[in-house]
């Protein structure tokens, strides 16, 4: 993390979590853009040994602390957080993202609790399989 709020002054990375091997991270952007959050969400590479990006976690930032998403075989891509109408909390909502099973050489749609990273509902397969690096957000 790094503090941007004083122009023109020295900045040093500060280390959140033990954790490394994160992609495409993400918060409850349209909310909490350019404001203090607690939570991001990201791709993880759970091990060293990890062939790529094979988990989903969630990093409460001001801890450190973490929570994941795995199964053995399956690939998820972006992880993009959608609010529950109506929320309270900043992490009450889902993380969504599409999920290749090498297994069966398929993909599927994922749906985690945002909250505690365990599923909610998996949609699929879908009628091809979805290659990886494909964003799941874009801006105007």
């Amino acid at each position: 993390r790094l503090p941007l709020d004083k122009p023109g002054s020295t900045i040093s990375p500060t280390q959140i979590t033990n954790i490394t091997g994160m992609e495409f991270p993400t918060f409850r952007y349209d909310d909490l853009n350019g404001k203090p959050y607690q939570y991001t969400y990201a791709s993880w590479m759970s091990s060293p040994k990890a062939a790529y990006y094979d988990s989903i976690v969630k990093i409460d930032v001001q801890s450190g602390d973490y929570r994941f998403w795995h199964v053995a075989g399956h690939y998820p891509g972006e992880p993009i957080f959608v609010p529950r109408p109506g929320g309270q909390r900043e992490d009450d909502g889902v993380v969504m993202t599409n999920v290749l099973d090498t297994t069966r050489n398929q993909t599927y749609l994922l749906l985690l609790d945002a909250t505690s990273m365990r599923q909610i509902a998996r949609a699929g397969p879908t009628p091809h399989v979805i290659p990886h690096g494909f964003h799941g957000r874009y801006y105007d």
